[in-house]
């Protein structure tokens, strides 16, 4: 077996970290390691490694092997590695099985068989889309509706018995002419002709063959088998046709599900009481996992597959990729200082692993490897941020058969449209299969002279602006990029002659785009932060604020700007401010035809007004 070498990190006594070199046989499943004190991660790949009880790093494998770096650079991706890998933190959760199955067909003989063979394993609710039989119930006009547990079907179902009335007396059976009547009280209603024998005998009017009662059926999933006749896919995850039986199957043992997909309220500019404002996680989810629920957006963990989608659209970072978030994303750079002049490769370890199987001989001057467990999340602000720090191209790496969101290719258009109207630079963010990243790598781009002072991270959108704005002061260009690409950004026009200062929008911007100094009575506005989310134009209750959208790479865009500024009323008698001149114009006009009311009240601050009052009510005013 041939020897690989492991760079593994351990902990110095008394303080401080060491990266030792040390070759070990390696073999998938099997690997030799001799014993380490104080160890606290190393290089290598899990797949191969399943039995390490340490933090395993991909990344650090292939900047070790494939790339030209010195051991104080190799130390410090290690310790990087490591600050991420301990800062991964989410909830795991042990799923019990739920056997309950609900299956529709238009086949007695169908039906039968499937509950005869799947009977024993599963709790099985058959139900008939047509035809009759004495075991299974005959159903028409089905609905779905989404519930917490899964679904509830609400179905129409001959009822042609009254069991409160029903005495079991045996006196329908004998008389209906068809025999379609048994002794379990089935009707068969293939065979019966409504001749109402079985009702005129009935000395209790137990039996009415035309009524219908709607029954319903709570299950975490709906199998349809083929001949079943109905249609009730739709969008509904937990609705299964017979071709899918082998998924549904596959959702019904006890499995692990890991939450590392999270939303955070306090940063949503979704509004649940409205029904409107930022909803692109909504749209880009391809199995509806992003759902409104009662306090805002949620996230259905059951159903999430990890694609990255809802992370990488979300344009404030509301909803994090807890594997690799933006907290550690940006402290991970923060302690590296080799990224200047390198091609940055990112992947997820199966990536990185295909990458490193296939290039072990070669070695790749000026390039920095980085794992990054599902590329699918990643956004403009990590792709800038590399740029900012220096990139000369950054490659996201494709494994054999993986797929990435559509999502992602618009974020990479979008770097990519900045980089070229700022520095002239054509494609420096590109997605590459495995195979053909050698070639990418090779076509090296040119070098920026660009180095992003590391500061403390205050969030996705406030440090993506403060990147934007770094490279429009270093970049020689400008220019406008319009929607689709730019749908996130833009700017907020106020219609000053209608705006009364109520500062209802300010409730809305969570990103404090709008900002109000309620002294003076002051709205400002910075474009940068606006996520075009149109909250604070749904809530103007005068329609004064109306949304432009758009990037506009010019210092100007990043610069806050007074939006409205309005003259402020002022107490006749303590000279307190407590309100708008504006607003209070409007209320007294809108008042002024009440005679049981002095408009000229209003005109004092609540504390004098109602001791006014009182005065007036002394003088028997």
């Amino acid at each position: 077996m041939k020897s690989f070498d492991l760079y593994v990190l351990r902990r110095k006594a008394p303080g401080g970290f060491a990266l030792e070199k040390m070759a070990v046989k390696l073999y998938p499943g099997l690997v030799e390691l001799p014993e380490i004190p104080g160890v606290r991660s190393m290089s290598g790949f899990k797949c191969l490694m399943d039995d390490v009880d340490v933090h395993v790093c991909p990344a650090l494998q292939l900047n070790g092997d494939l790339a030209r770096f010195c051991h104080e650079d190799l130390l410090s991706i290690a310790k990087a590695e490591l600050y991420w890998k301990d800062h991964v933190v989410y909830r795991t959760l042990l799923m019990e099985p739920d056997p309950r199955l609900i299956v529709l067909s238009g086949s007695v003989d169908a039906l039968s068989e499937f509950v005869d063979i799947w009977g024993g394993l599963l709790e099985i609710t058959p139900i008939l889309t047509k035809g009759y039989h004495p075991d299974f119930i005959t159903a028409t006009k089905f609905e779905i509706q989404e519930n917490s547990q899964g679904l509830t079907l609400l179905c129409s179902v001959k009822s042609p018995f009254d069991i409160d009335k029903c005495s079991y007396c045996a006196l329908c059976g004998p008389v209906c002419p068809e025999d379609c009547l048994r002794e379990n009280l089935f009707l068969d209603f293939d065979e019966c002709t409504s001749c109402g024998a079985c009702v005129s005998v009935c000395p209790n009017d137990a039996i009415d063959l035309y009524t219908v009662e709607i029954q319903e059926f709570n299950t975490p999933a709906l199998l349809i088998l083929e001949d079943a006749g109905v249609d009730l896919s739709g969008d509904l995850p937990h609705v299964y046709s017979q071709g899918c039986f082998h998924d549904l199957v596959s959702t019904m043992c006890a499995r692990q599900v890991e939450e590392v997909v999270s939303l955070d309220q306090s940063l949503c500019q979704f509004s649940p009481r409205r029904g409107v404002g930022c909803s692109r996680c909504l749209d880009v989810c391809p199995v509806s996992a992003v759902f409104v629920g009662e306090i805002g957006l949620e996230i259905d963990q059951l159903r999430c597959l990890e694609c990255g989608a809802c992370v990488s659209i979300c344009p404030t970072g509301a909803i994090q990729y807890e594997r690799f978030n933006d907290n550690a994303f940006s402290a991970y750079l923060a302690q590296l200082e080799i990224i200047k002049g390198s091609t940055i490769v990112v992947g997820s370890e199966d990536a990185l692993h295909a990458f490193w199987w296939r290039n072990r001989s070669r070695y790749f001057e000026n390039s920095f490897f980085m794992e990054y467990p599902e590329i699918g999340a990643l956004c403009a602000w990590h792709l800038l941020l590399f740029m900012a720090r220096g990139a000369c191209q950054v490659l996201l790496l494709r494994g054999q058969g993986q797929k990435v969101p559509d999502v992602l290719d618009a974020q990479v258009s979008f770097v990519n449209t900045v980089m070229e109207l700022l520095f002239d630079v054509k494609e420096p963010v590109r997605l590459a299969h495995v195979n053909d990243a050698v070639g990418i790598m090779e076509s090296r781009k040119e070098a920026l002279d660009l180095q992003l002072p590391s500061k403390t991270f205050h969030g996705r959108r406030r440090d993506l602006s403060r990147i934007l704005l770094f490279l429009v002061e270093h970049g020689a260009g400008r220019g406008v990029i319009g929607p689709p690409l730019s749908d996130s950004f833009g700017d907020l026009v106020c219609d000053t002659s209608l705006c009364t200062e109520c500062l209802a929008c300010l409730n809305e911007c969570k990103q404090e785009a709008l900002r109000a100094e309620e002294a003076s009575f002051v709205l400002s506005f910075e474009p940068s932060l606006c996520v075009q989310c149109g909250l604070c134009a749904s809530v103007c209750p005068e329609g004064a604020l109306r949304l432009n959208p758009g990037l506009v790479l010019e210092r100007r865009f990043f610069e806050r700007r007074v939006l409205a500024e309005a003259e402020p009323a002022r107490c006749r008698d303590c000279g307190k401010i407590f309100g708008t001149r504006k607003s209070l114009e409007k209320v007294k006009a809108i008042l002024s035809g009440r005679e049981d009311l002095d408009i000229e009240l209003f005109e004092y601050c609540e504390d004098c007004r109602v001791r006014r009052f009182f005065e007036q009510e002394g003088d028997g005013k």
